[in-house]
């Protein structure tokens, strides 16, 4: 049953800290704790989860402020649960940035963090809601009021987040999606073959590392096929057929090999899709191969804020995907919400951005999108482009280049514009040769699509000294995504699964605001007073 915490609106009328000197009591005003407690902790609207509780039946639950709060805290400092609940006893900062007076009374195990994760987790996959999110907005547009950031222009980058998964080979993969479907057959009270009791009683590592030279195709092939046996016996069972070991096992057989002639064939390698399988353990987990260097996980894509007249840049938003997944796909999921959230009108990103989905987007939303590199020959000084046509508001062409009206034109709805010129005015006009409208001394006209006028505008206005100080602001975007990447075991992510990676995520985002609100403050403070704070 879902009960708001109010304990902490009515603190001790006598608290420790009173016991503290003057110049403690002065330093415990700015220190992170008290301002993990006012601006983070007190401000966490635990209605937004309350979705997830019953609301009249069972017993009440762990508050909602503290465990969100011990989430950001674990991943601001980098500690595991273990470290955390160690702090959280031990430590009076912990309790005071959670408002925890009485360890006795305030008392929270390990145990309901792990219950509250899942509940989210299982809120999140049942409603497609994610409650992580909810919150980490309600703060991000806290301290965006609070401390007049601006918003409207932002820049946004992708990082790879890296799976805890060890790199498999096929022969490795096949051997470990069976041993899984193995034992759930034995944990269901059937009997092994000898063959695949054997066959299963080392693990991976040790089965592959002890095959001959020449050996390995044809022991891939035979796992296949004891894979594919297994697959048709089982299919038919009500429990088994219905495990998770059973459904990897279904989609790894779909995904490496085939059936021709009612044989099973072995995929080659490169008809492999990018988003097959890498390791059971975490059955999310997709690969990528950019500029030579393997992936096998994640990608998180963060939106930032990066006017000059702010006193810090914040996280607006954070999303993580699939790492198969286009930049420009990604972006196109969410930019339109983070856009009416914040009211960007400019938005500055790589190359790999800018695509046709992302460019009716902008359209849509009135978004300038700045991209640093523009896909496409590079433009003569003297080229003609289709901006070098008049066009009027609604798509249609007034004029060419040398001021000439068409003799007729056809707009059709998605903007696409095809104009005929007089041939005769064509042929006698100085710039045909490099014009893009004349095709020959038979014709003259012009076929213009949205995209090839967005290009062309991009390409023209990339020389000019403004687009080049837009994207000057860019660079600053690729340090946060470093931040945003795990310390673990250089950028692994220690959680499994795509909800619970885009739950870390979100909380890294959370957490880098909180430094910045913190570091501002701390900063504000020590020039009035001369006191130099550590974090």
């Amino acid at each position: 049953m879902f009960r708001e915490n109010q304990k902490y609106k009515n603190p001790s009328l006598f608290p420790k800290e009173i016991q503290y000197p003057k110049y403690i009591q002065k330093r415990l005003e700015n220190h992170w704790s008290t301002l993990f407690f006012d601006e983070v902790f007190s401000k966490i609207d635990e209605s937004l989860i309350s979705g997830m509780y019953c609301s009249n039946n069972g017993r009440p639950n762990v508050p909602v402020n503290v465990m969100m709060g011990l989430e950001i805290l674990k991943v601001n400092f980098d500690l595991s649960d273990e470290e955390l609940f160690e702090q959280l006893y031990f430590n009076a900062s912990y309790q005071r940035a959670l408002g925890i007076t009485d360890l006795n009374e305030d008392y929270v195990s390990i145990k309901s963090l792990y219950n509250f994760r899942n509940s989210v987790l299982k809120f999140y996959l049942e409603h497609g809601r994610f409650l992580y999110l909810d919150v980490f907005q309600t703060f991000t547009s806290d301290i965006i009021e609070k401390f007049s950031i601006h918003t409207g222009t932002q820049r946004t980058d992708s990082v790879f987040i890296e799976a805890n998964i060890k790199k498999m080979s096929r022969i490795a993969l096949f051997h470990k999606v069976l041993s899984n479907l193995a034992n759930v057959i034995q944990k269901n009270g059937h009997e092994l073959t000898p063959g695949l009791k054997k066959l299963v009683s080392v693990d991976e590592d040790s089965f592959e590392f002890h095959l001959k030279p020449g050996e390995y195709d044809v022991k891939l092939k035979n796992l296949a096929n004891l894979l594919h046996t297994y697959l048709v016996r089982w299919g038919k069972d009500g429990v088994i057929s219905k495990t998770e070991e059973y459904m990897l096992a279904k989609r790894l057989f779909s995904e490496q090999c085939k059936i021709e002639k009612g044989k099973v064939k072995v995929k080659n390698k490169n008809d492999i899709d990018s988003g097959s399988m890498q390791n059971p353990s975490d059955p999310d987990a997709t690969y990528k191969n950019k500029n030579g260097e393997r992936h096998a996980g994640f990608l998180a894509q963060a939106m930032e804020t990066c006017d000059k007249r702010n006193p810090f840049q914040v996280i607006t938003n954070i999303d993580v995907t699939k790492n198969n997944v286009d930049d420009s796909k990604s972006l196109e999921s969410n930019l339109p919400e983070v856009s009416k959230l914040y009211g960007i009108h400019t938005l500055i990103a790589d190359g790999a951005y800018p695509s046709e989905g992302v460019r009716i987007i902008c359209e849509k939303e009135f978004i300038d999108l700045i991209a640093t590199d523009i896909r496409g020959k590079e433009l003569q000084s003297d080229a003609i482009t289709s901006k070098s046509f008049k066009f009027d508001s609604k798509g249609f062409i007034t004029s060419c280049p040398k001021g000439h009206r068409p003799t007729g034109q056809i707009l059709k709805e998605d903007r696409t514009v095809k104009a005929k010129f007089d041939i005769k005015i064509c042929r006698g006009c100085p710039i045909r040769e490099r014009c893009i409208a004349y095709k020959s001394e038979k014709a003259s006209n012009l076929h213009v699509t949205a995209s090839r006028r967005w290009i062309d505008d991009r390409m023209s206005r990339s020389d000019t000294e403004l687009y080049r100080e837009l994207c000057k602001m860019r660079a600053s975007v690729e340090g946060t995504m470093e931040k945003l990447r795990p310390e673990y075991l250089s950028g692994r992510i220690r959680f499994r699964s795509l909800p619970k990676v885009k739950m870390r995520m979100v909380l890294r985002a959370f957490a880098l605001n909180f430094r910045k609100v913190v570091k501002a403050i701390q900063d504000y403070f020590s020039f009035i007073s001369g006191i130099t704070l550590a974090y």
